[in-house]
């Protein structure tokens, strides 16, 4: 799983956490030293921390992320999305898509959404 201490990590880290309770969840942490929130239940997580060739470079950080699933057997990569596209709701993020490229795994893509979507909020 991605890790950078986002609010939309945190969302995914949630997710993967609902989702495989009893796996065990390598939050990989690319150019970041940042630690984990606790999380009640206390699921198994190991914080790897790596670092990529080209800091701040999706295709980089997308390469270490699929690395890391390989060399450990990740079932699957988790990341979150920070939404920041005007477009958010129809692309991905540079590091999803990149993710999406180089992993020879399923990639789950989390967003994260400050603001309740316009579609689920109470009609006039």
């Amino acid at each position: 799983m991605a890790w950078d201490g986002s609010a939309g990590a945190t969302t995914a880290l949630g997710t993967a956490v609902r989702l495989w309770p009893q796996r065990h969840i390598l939050l990989t942490s690319v150019d970041h030293n940042i630690n984990p929130p606790i999380l009640p239940g206390k699921p198994q997580i190991t914080v790897l921390r790596v670092d990529s060739r080209h800091e701040g470079s999706p295709a980089a950080v997308a390469d270490a992320l699929a690395t890391a699933a390989c060399e450990h057997g990740a079932a699957a990569i988790v990341l979150g999305s920070r939404g920041r596209s005007a477009v958010r709701e129809i692309t991905l993020g540079s590091v999803a898509m990149s993710t999406l490229h180089r992993a020879h795994r399923i990639v789950m893509v989390v967003h994260h959404h400050d603001e309740p979507h316009p579609a689920t909020q109470p009609g006039p």
